[in-house]
């Protein structure tokens, strides 16, 4: 059977948009995780955090973030209470702007933190990024997943090189740094092989139950030809 035969159809795509319900939530749960860590770092000294230009930037894009993801949640729930499909190109830009966040606060971590740049290469933002990745395989959607791992991946490259070109950190640190954005893109293609598993699973279990459905019926294809050679015989013999 066609892989696009299963997956293609609107039954397939409204059970994953079903799915992204629990991912929303995880992403969110994430995100208020992040903002209360930076809170705490705050209250408690952390130097990474002492400066205004790094912390309140930081804070507001995590607040925004939090709020965009709960309010795409209750426009999912609606819209799957409703029996409504979201667009495919909508949950493609969700994932951008998911990834914009982490993205966002290393950019600010980078230029804004008062331990310089090497500090924003290897922060506990990184982690975010793992995150929305595995979450992806909800889809169902290898080349997404591959494809959401990759970007995280030359995002950090990028940061990583740039740093390096303008000396912001020295030159013998740029493998240690670039092993970050590996570690992404891996994850980012070990997730695409465990949405491409699914997937096969999901197919293979749907002919399984369709072949199971012909047998008992009587429906086969070679019951099905013998009808066709019976109904020609009937028309050749009128």
């Amino acid at each position: 059977m066609a892989d696009g035969s299963i997956t293609g159809t609107d039954s397939f795509r409204f059970r994953a948009q079903r799915s992204e319900e629990t991912r929303l939530i995880i992403i969110a749960s994430a995100f208020c995780i992040a903002l209360v860590g930076n809170i705490v770092r705050r209250i408690i000294g952390g130097q990474v955090v002492a400066s205004n230009a790094a912390f309140f930037p930081i804070i507001s894009i995590l607040s925004a973030a939090i709020a965009y993801e709960l309010w795409t949640l209750s426009r999912t729930h609606r819209a799957s209470a409703q029996g409504l499909l979201i667009p495919t190109w909508r949950w493609q830009a969700n994932a951008i702007l998911e990834l914009a966040v982490p993205a966002s606060l290393m950019l600010i971590l980078h230029f804004d933190s008062s331990r310089g740049e090497y500090s924003a290469l290897s922060s506990p933002v990184v982690l975010v990024f793992p995150i929305i990745i595995l979450l992806s395989i909800l889809r169902l959607r290898p080349g997404f997943t591959l494809a959401t791992g990759a970007g995280a991946a030359a995002f950090h490259w990028s940061l990583t090189s740039y740093a390096i070109a303008t000396h912001s950190i020295p030159p013998h640190h740029g493998p240690i740094a670039y092993t970050y954005g590996m570690i992404l893109f891996v994850t980012g293609l070990a997730g695409s092989g465990v949405s491409r598993a699914v997937r096969r699973y999901v197919i293979e279990t749907v002919d399984d139950v369709r072949s199971t459905h012909h047998r008992a019926t009587g429906d086969t294809p070679f019951s099905r030809i013998c009808i066709a050679v019976r109904r020609a015989e009937a028309a050749a013999a009128r």
